[in-house]
């Protein structure tokens, strides 16, 4: 997450990308003073939200394929143009810059 706070969201903000993080709880629970302790830990400024309905706990206990991680790029018209379980921080990036030199 350090990339991407570093790498899209400080660069690219002002053009009006946004990057949300999505926790989905875990071992530790929905516990959100320990996800916001993580977060600023990591000097992270962009919003991370919290997912209450479930837990990746309820993924890596069952047969079920976890969704998680995935990065997702959505342009402007809410069409997705990237969704990606393998992090790669040159893909993403030349998605979202080809998006944006869209008129």
């Amino acid at each position: 997450m350090p990339d991407i706070q570093k790498t899209i969201w400080e660069p690219l903000r002002e053009q009006g990308v946004v990057v949300l993080g999505l926790n989905p709880g875990g071992l530790t629970g929905n516990d959100q003073a320990y996800v916001q302790d993580y977060v600023d830990a990591l000097g992270l400024t962009f919003p991370v939200l919290m997912d209450n309905r479930f837990t990746y706990d309820a993924y890596t206990s069952s047969d079920a394929i976890a969704p998680f991680p995935l990065d997702v790029v959505v342009d402007r018209d809410g069409t997705v143009l990237l969704a990606k379980r393998d992090f790669d921080i040159d893909l993403i990036l030349a998605t979202i810059e080809e998006a944006l030199a869209r008129p």
